[in-house]
């Protein structure tokens, strides 16, 4: 038979026990609930590469057949004549014959580029100068043979004043650094005016242009 004190003791033990019971029931009745959402992964963002394209012979030009100080489409004053023959632009020590006074040229334009197109070479096979006599080409702002004086002037803020040229015309330039653009216009430096319109231009490299042609 229990006394007081073992049976005070086993009562409290066995009230334990059933609330441990009826906890650990409430825990496992919790841990199957359907409702309970279930944790979502988060992505983990994966690295891109990002991969450089090489210019391949395919893609376009970076120059378009544009006029510019010292420079005609893919064409700078300055290069070889090899290399000047492989922009394309060009056609390499060109035969006129014994009675023509230009006798072989070393380059002249292709004839798909113009006829108003003319290519000087010095003496160490490198182009001296290139002149435009018709209104294709123009620069990037839109000038070329036909433009007026006045919109010469607008395009270009660092343009010179107008100069004597010889032959009673006149000419100024845009100068980049060494390299120069050239416009001529049928007036002498005073009789200039604003509508007075370019009948030439000429790019050049270290000296500036003459703005003169020759019949050969």
């Amino acid at each position: 038979m229990l006394t007081g004190w073992n049976a005070k003791h086993t009562l409290a033990a066995i009230a334990m026990l059933l609330v441990f019971g009826l906890v650990l029931v409430f825990a496992l009745n919790r841990g199957g609930d359907d409702d309970t959402p279930e944790a979502t992964a988060t992505p983990t963002p994966s690295a891109t590469t990002v991969t450089a394209t090489t210019p391949t012979e395919s893609e376009p030009a970076e120059d378009p057949f544009v006029v510019a100080p010292g420079r005609v489409g893919a064409a700078k004053v300055g290069m070889s004549k090899a290399q000047a023959a492989a922009t394309g632009q060009f056609n390499v020590d060109v035969d006129h014959g014994p009675d023509d006074c230009r006798g072989v040229s070393p380059l002249e334009w292709k004839p798909s580029f113009g006829t108003g197109l003319d290519v000087f070479v010095d003496d160490s096979d490198k182009i001296a100068s290139m002149g435009i006599s018709e209104s294709s080409p123009k620069t990037a702002e839109g000038i070329g043979v036909g433009s007026t004086l006045s919109q010469v002037k607008a395009a270009y803020e660092d343009l010179t004043l107008v100069e004597e040229a010889g032959f009673d015309q006149s000419g100024n330039y845009v100068v980049v650094g060494d390299r120069y653009l050239g416009f001529l216009y049928n007036e002498n430096a005073f009789d200039a005016t604003n509508s007075s319109k370019v009948i030439f231009m000429e790019v050049t490299k270290g000296d500036k242009p003459e703005l003169i042609r020759d019949g050969c």
